[in-house]
């Protein structure tokens, strides 16, 4: 017979295994998947709060699109406010429905 603190102790791993899987479960697998290379246009701005919580930049395509963007290659301050061609790997954003994009290669237009 196991002891009472042996017991719980099982109890306590099946609860927390149990809800790490439903947290991972939660998870939508396109969350882990990145895209092929996809190329944008549009103008650099500084990315000023909002509700994504993700990037420091955003291409605003046009009025009412953007696309925000991140890069650990590229100092994107070097093109604020310059209308530019990009490439990089592009995802949802985990909060908001938005698109974010690792800029990998940026010309001037």
């Amino acid at each position: 017979m196991i002891s009472e603190k042996l017991a719980k102790r099982i109890f306590l791993i099946l609860v927390i295994a149990l809800s790490l899987g439903m947290i991972i479960w939660a998870i939508p697998l396109s969350f882990f998947q990145f895209s092929e290379l996809k190329e944008f246009e549009g103008v650099i701005k500084p990315l000023e709060a909002s509700i994504y919580m993700e990037g420091t930049h955003k291409l605003e395509i046009n009025e009412k699109e953007f696309v925000l963007l991140k890069s650990k290659e590229i100092d994107l301050d070097k093109f604020i406010n310059k209308k530019v061609e990009i490439k990089g790997i592009a995802r949802k954003t985990i909060e908001g429905n938005g698109l974010i994009v690792e800029v990998k290669e940026i010309q001037k237009k």
